[in-house]
């Protein structure tokens, strides 16, 4: 198995030989450092500890200061594992090489996440008027009664037929 660490960058199009265009997203892939092996014999499983991005020694905490100082490499932002992963030794440097060209990778993101959002953002709620004095624009308002509206007219036409 093989693994990277990646920035996303932006985004672009390309054109294909038929002339159809293409969403493309650019990465920054790597490069990236290893920063040790986990042994089954130590460990109980086989992992590689890479690191990403560096970063500046105040940015990082005192035990991931002492990891990398133990490595004997300059502090980096981002820490991953990856199980299983084969021929690499500590402290070497990792890049987009290893994978060739138009091979098919898994690619797993965080996204950049929103913050506490309302309604209308979050759940995709329409907005209230925003003239003639509404107060209501961006609350959520009403957003469906308790009961079916066939009951509630069944019922309603029950009881005036009884007067």
């Amino acid at each position: 198995m093989k693994g990277l660490l990646a920035r996303k960058l932006g985004m672009t199009q390309l054109f294909n030989p038929d002339g159809t265009m293409s969403a493309v997203t650019v990465l920054e892939a790597g490069p990236c450092r290893v920063l040790g092996l986990r042994t089954a014999e130590k460990d109980g499983y086989s992992a590689v500890r890479i690191a990403f991005q560096p970063a500046k020694e105040g940015q990082l905490n005192g035990p991931e200061l002492g990891e990398f100082k133990k490595a004997n490499l300059d502090p980096h932002r981002h820490i991953v594992e990856i199980r299983n992963y084969d021929g690499v030794e500590q402290g070497q440097e990792l890049k987009a090489e290893i994978f060739a060209a138009g091979e098919l990778v898994d690619v797993t993101s965080t996204s950049k996440g929103k913050g506490f959002q309302g309604l209308i953002k979050r759940h995709k709620f329409s907005r209230g008027p925003e003239s003639h004095g509404s107060m209501n624009v961006r609350q959520p308002g009403a957003i469906g009664s308790r009961r079916r509206r066939r009951q509630r007219v069944a019922r309603l036409a029950a009881s005036n037929s009884a007067r």
